[in-house]
């Protein structure tokens, strides 16, 4: 499973270091099919990431698993999780 701590992480790197704009929306999809669907609706840094679909259990996302951030003007950021360890910025869309 992905670790929900680098999650975390990275979605709060994606969205406040990149300057996305609130509310954001992110998918997390599993090889397997396996998804999750959610939102960050405020700029709280202590605010948990809302999920909002969930089809399979969480904890059988099976690798490589693909994560989009997209903030509420269709800006993106693409990352995968090849492997349980971290996460690579794959592609990402709009303005740096």
């Amino acid at each position: 499973m992905v670790n929900l701590e680098q999650f975390q992480q990275m979605a709060e790197e994606v969205i406040l270091k990149r300057a996305f704009e609130f509310p954001v929306h992110w998918v997390m999809i599993g090889v397997n099919g396996v998804f999750i669907i959610g939102e960050w609706a405020t700029a709280d840094l202590g605010a948990d990431l809302k999920t909002i679909v969930l089809s399979g259990e969480p904890r059988k996302l099976e690798f490589p698993v693909t994560i989009t951030f997209v903030d509420r003007t269709g800006r993106a950021a693409h990352f995968s999780f090849e492997k349980p360890d971290g996460p690579v910025l794959t592609h990402q869309t709009g303005q740096a």
